[in-house]
């Protein structure tokens, strides 16, 4: 990236801070990660002389990454909820969590998803994820590959709407997140591209990388999925089976109906089909790099050169400039 400059820009309720803070700066460090989990935000300051002002929780960071020579890069809006002081040395801890979680999403309900009418028919994934936006005030985005995937029924019992859809996401080896406006439901690797994020297609050589580690796993561990349903007309537990072959794999979830069952096994099989493989990387700070990003490594040994989807990604500007740490999966049919 050549030698240039590590910088920062933080807003607090809309208010730049990054003077006031700068030269008490230890770290700040930003955590992307896929899925459910939340994105989160610590800023670690010199506190000696207790001259920086407590900050207050709930309170709204805005937080920019990058290089001074450069146009920073958006890393998010994080909302502060706990602030550790300690010493000696005196240094205060400022944690915070992305602002994209609605606490509707988080309250529990139970009901019967079930398509209504007098024939019996099953309900669509995309209806489920769209009812459920509507009623937070999102926009739903639905990658077009589960747009065939349908259930018998849902049951959802002392669950929030977000565990829920997560549980779908997790069965379908989907990923089910929501941001500030919208309910995303997508592939793993296209989460941020389906919400309208434009990510790039990014190229780490092995000249630019400061540490890495690849671990492979067994492909082709399991030819089959065995899956178990309860039969709500006979009352009994019916298995169901997906590949051929052995050695098969059991799923020790009960689900409520034969599609759930079906659906799961599926994307359990494709799973081991694949095999997995995961990587690990320590380099220079790239704002570009997120959970979801496409990377490609290149000039790596044959095996593993090539497509990897992130999973997480770490960014942290201290005094030893600005590193990141990347976890990252093989892509899908790679």
């Amino acid at each position: 990236m050549g030698l240039i400059t590590p910088y920062f820009k933080v807003l607090a309720d809309s208010q730049d801070i990054t003077q006031a803070i700068k030269k008490r700066l230890v770290s700040l460090t930003v955590k992307d990660e896929s899925g459910l989990k939340s994105d989160t935000a610590e800023i670690v300051l010199d506190d000696r002389g207790n001259d920086v002002a407590l900050p207050r929780t709930g309170a709204e960071l805005t937080i920019y990454l990058g290089y001074k020579e450069e146009s920073l890069a958006l890393m998010g809006v994080y909302i502060v909820d706990e602030i550790t002081l300690s010493g000696p040395p005196e240094t205060m801890a400022i944690r915070a969590k992305a602002a994209n979680m609605r606490q509707s999403l988080k309250a529990t309900k139970t009901r019967t998803w079930q398509k209504e009418g007098t024939t019996p028919e099953k309900i669509k994934l995309v209806d489920v994820v769209k009812k459920i936006a509507q009623e937070h005030g999102l926009e739903p985005k639905i990658s077009g590959a589960f747009s065939a995937i349908s259930y018998d029924v849902i049951n959802q019992v002392d669950e929030s709407d977000i565990n829920l859809l997560t549980r779908l996401a997790r069965d379908l080896g989907a990923i089910a997140k929501p941001t500030p406006t919208l309910l995303v439901f997508a592939e793993r690797g296209a989460a941020k591209s389906v919400s309208g994020q434009n990510l790039a297609e990014i190229t780490l050589a092995q000249k630019d990388v400061s540490s890495y580690q690849v671990t492979f796993q067994e492909r082709g561990k399991f030819s089959t999925v065995s899956a178990r349903y309860h039969d709500q007309d006979t009352a009994k537990t019916v298995g169901v089976t997906v590949g051929q072959g052995e050695p098969v794999y059991s799923l020790r979830k009960a689900f409520n109906a034969s599609s759930d069952a079906i659906n799961a096994a599926t994307a359990k099989l494709a799973h081991y089909q694949r095999g997995t493989a995961t990587l690990s990387v320590t380099a220079p700070g790239d704002a570009r790099l997120l959970a979801e990003t496409k990377l490609t490594l290149s000039g790596f040994r044959d095996g593993y050169s090539g497509p990897w989807i992130v999973k997480d990604a770490t960014h942290t500007v201290s005094g030893a400039g600005y590193t990141m740490n990347i976890n990252a999966e093989i892509k899908k049919g790679a």
